[in-house]
Parts: structure tokens; C-alpha cells; sequence
């Protein structure tokens, strides 16, 4: 049972090395210094999780980069907004507010200062806001202000809304 493991573990290893043109694939791995084999295998198992991680990453940024060069993401402006059902405004508010709440937890262990991030600065001047209070502020920001229809959303969120909250929480 034991040489049968360390057997199918040697193909596995042998598979492995000829994937990177160290052998051929049916070349065969005595068994005889298992202790060897065995040292082998788990190195070559771990640095195939290190190569795994690195090709998910490549394989990732290149989906993404493809993705990227197809389809540019537009600027979400007035416009846009002015045009959105309340239920459309509120998605939008919730994806930004979920997107922020991702990198304040990344940031968690090691919280950066202002000047590294604006996420301590959004949470501060946000703070007791709600999404329907956010989403009132800018409707009643691009009904009195026709000519900013132009304006990106989060351009407006955040001259409109967070700094003066900033300037409140002093």
C-alpha cells in the first residue's frame, strides 16, 4: 500500500517534471530512497502551489486585461443618473458602498492614514448617512444644478456630500 502511494506520488512528481522539460514522462522514479522521494514530491508540490497561484493570477489579470480592451467602463455622470429608476440608483450606491467596505477591510490590520487612502475620510464624512439619504442628496444636487449633468456621481458624492460631512465632524 505504502509503494503504491509513493508510486502514484513519483508519477505525479515525474508529470510535474516533464511538464517543465526535466525528464520524460514515462520515465520511472525508484523507489528505493523513499525518504528522498518523498522530500521531492512535497517541494515539488509546493512550489507547483506557488506556480498555481502565480498562473491563477496571469490567467486572472489576462481575463481581466481582455475584458478591459473590449469593453471600456463608463463614467457614471448626472445623465446617467437623472435617468435611473430609484431601485438603479440605489444598486449603484450600494456597489460603491460595498467596494469601500471591501478595501476597509483589507486595510483593517493595518489601517492606512489619510494620505494613503480615502477611506478613513469617506467613513468619517459619511458617517449617519443612509442610502436614501445619499441617493435624495443627489437627485435634489442634479435638479438644481442642470448644467453638472456632466459631473461623475462619485466626483459629486464626494465634494457634495463627504466633505462637507468632513467639515462637520471637524
Amino acid at each position: 500500500m505504502a509503494y503504491a502511494a509513493v508510486r502514484e506520488a513519483s508519477h505525479v512528481h515525474v508529470h510535474v517534471i516533464a511538464l517543465w522539460g526535466g525528464c520524460p514522462a514515462d520515465a520511472s522514479i525508484g523507489a528505493a530512497d523513499s525518504a528522498a522521494l518523498t522530500f521531492s514530491i512535497k517541494r515539488t508540490m509546493m512550489m507547483t502551489a506557488k506556480w498555481r497561484g502565480l498562473l491563477a493570477a496571469v490567467a486572472m489579470a489576462s481575463v481581466l486585461g481582455v475584458a478591459h480592451a473590449q469593453e471600456v467602463i463608463p463614467v457614471v455622470t448626472g445623465e446617467q443618473w437623472q435617468q435611473s429608476s430609484p431601485e438603479v440608483k440605489k444598486a449603484y450606491l450600494v456597489g460603491l458602498s460595498n467596494a469601500f467596505q471591501v478595501q476597509a477591510a483589507y486595510e483593517a490590520a493595518n489601517p492606512p492614514t489619510d494620505a494613503q487612502s480615502i477611506v478613513p475620510r469617506l467613513q468619517k464624512g459619511l458617517r449617519g448617512q443612509t442610502l436614501d439619504g445619499v441617493r435624495s442628496q443627489l437627485d435634489a444636487y442634479y435638479s438644481k444644478n442642470p448644467n453638472m449633468v456632466k459631473r461623475p456621481i462619485v466626483d459629486t458624492i464626494w465634494f457634495e456630500i463627504v466633505v462637507p460631512g468632513l467639515a462637520k465632524a471637524g
